[in-house]
């Protein structure tokens, strides 16, 4: 879900359960208050590795911002988050194989090159492995949230460690190029894409050029209420929307 604001991702969120997780409009009515003061796990390794300087510096102002407002934030170390990105690598790559199996046999040349390339790798992925990560998927979940949120109702992290990718970067004539674009893009979401938790992401402020930067929060499965709550603490403590147009997105 792509939306204007907090308040926005909610109405979404609430059309696309369709009364699934409640009375229609219960998600949005509970925004009524923003989340308060709370503890947030604000991990250091993996997801802050090669911080961008520009978007470090937005950061910080952004979590002096929040701790002003009664946050507390605590830097340990999550379950090996490189390990969870390589799982979701293997899930994502060989069911999007699978998925596209017939258009790569039959016509691979209408499909563009980067695309294939990965098409490619995601089919050499060994369908045993494929079954172990997903047989797997669950336990690595319960420690991931026995460690996580011990002691911390969210996870915050940077949503990118670099400053915002340009069109021009996306959209490089060389492959490599583009490959390396698109794995800094997805780095710090693959860990919780392949446990499959919720996350919200909220701009923060802009980077050297003038790119926004955006954290994103990471919650317990059926957190959805207390990740939109905090979003809209951000949202409002931030006020990012007062000289910019902002976006927020479930996960």
């Amino acid at each position: 879900v792509i939306a204007g604001t907090v308040a926005d991702c909610a109405r979404v969120f609430d059309v696309i359960a369709d009364g699934a997780c409640g009375a229609p409009g219960e998600t949005e009515r509970g925004l009524a208050e923003a989340g308060g003061p709370m503890v947030v796990h604000w991990p250091q390794r993996y997801f802050q590795d090669d911080l961008d300087e520009s978007v470090a510096k937005v950061l910080d102002q952004w979590r002096r911002d929040m701790e002003a407002a009664g946050w507390r934030f605590c830097d340990g170390a999550l379950p090996d988050a490189a390990a969870l990105a390589h799982y979701n690598g293997i899930v994502l790559g060989r069911e999007a194989a699978d998925t596209h199996a017939d258009a790569l046999a039959r016509h691979p040349e209408r499909i563009g090159e980067q695309v294939r390339r990965r098409l490619e790798a995601g089919a050499a992925i060994d369908p045993a492995e494929y079954r172990a990560v997903l047989a797997a998927r669950a336990v690595h979940r319960q420690q991931f949230l026995d460690a996580a949120f011990e002691f911390a109702a969210i996870i915050a992290t940077p949503l990118l460690r670099v400053a915002t990718p340009t069109g021009q970067e996306a959209e490089a004539d060389h492959p490599d190029r583009i490959a390396s674009v698109l794995g800094e893009i997805g780095h710090n979401v693959r860990p919780f894409s392949y446990l499959g938790l919720p996350a919200l992401v909220v701009p923060v402020g802009r980077d050297a050029n003038g790119m926004p930067v955006a954290v994103q929060l990471v919650g317990r499965p059926g957190a959805g209420g207390e990740l939109l709550r905090s979003g809209l603490a951000i949202e409002r403590r931030v006020r990012f929307r007062k000289s910019s147009q902002s976006a927020a997105s479930y996960l």
